[in-house]
């Protein structure tokens, strides 16, 4: 039978190793959804405009994938018109969106938290086209212009100032940044952290290492010592039986 030190170090090991398995598969998918033409969003098949027309509409250095517009392999543009959606899709996966249509979908759900929970962290949104029964996501006072042209109803110009619009308030030690339109999260100031920015001094990256360190040297000298003396009083009760 192996050794209690043996197989903690042995189990140690496996849960490492599992460990930077997961951390490499999790980084090689993360680099997968990056590939626009792995994006499930870019492949949807609909009917309608053409999104060619629509990506050289906005700037000529944009190239189409599927659905989407794309600048430098990140995509800025995303032309779900006369898709049948129903149900916002989750926006995730293109955090750098400028542009986004979704008219022709008249069947679309505006009013339900998930519409609305899909464009937060979408900063750079400039432009939205939606059905005119929606309104602009976040709400028309967070955007410099709207308009209604026939069934379609146009938001531009995502306005910088949501936090000062939505009178947010943050703790004492943070500031206020706009997260996308109907957004807006309180970030901590330098040199301050933790709940509601109340630490002041940074993360304790040092203070948590150097415990860990400390606990695993310290685990280690016991299990050592009490092998040591399992082995001492084994090697005593042989020689009396002896």
């Amino acid at each position: 039978m192996y050794p209690f030190s043996y197989r903690f170090y042995v189990g140690f090991l496996l849960l490492y190793i599992l460990f930077i398995v997961n951390i490499s598969s999790a980084s090689f998918r993360w680099r997968s959804a990056q590939d626009p033409s792995e994006l499930e969003l870019c492949r949807r098949s609909c009917h309608g405009s053409n999104t060619t027309t629509s990506c050289r509409k906005h700037e000529r250095n944009e190239t189409t994938t599927g659905r989407c517009c794309v600048n430098n392999d990140v995509v800025v543009g995303l032309d779900l018109s006369n898709c049948t959606v129903k149900i916002m899709p989750s926006l995730r996966t293109v955090k750098h969106l400028r542009w986004l249509y979704l008219q022709g979908n008249p069947d679309l759900e505006c009013d339900d938290k998930t519409f609305l929970s899909s464009f937060k962290g979408l900063k750079n949104l400039s432009e939205v086209v939606l059905p005119r029964k929606c309104n602009c996501t976040g709400g028309n006072g967070l955007w410099k212009s709207f308009s209604i042209n026939g069934s379609e109803r146009w938001c531009e110009g995502q306005r910088r100032n949501s936090c000062k619009i939505l009178n947010v308030t943050c703790p004492v030690h943070a500031d206020c940044f706009p997260n996308g339109p109907g957004f807006t999260e309180c970030l901590c100031q330098s040199g301050w952290f933790g709940y509601k920015c109340l630490v002041k001094g940074g993360f304790p990256w040092t203070v948590i290492f150097t415990s860990i360190g400390a606990s695993t040297v310290f685990v280690t000298i016991v299990v050592l010592i009490h092998q040591r003396k399992r082995r001492r009083e084994n090697a005593t009760r042989y020689t009396q039986w002896r």
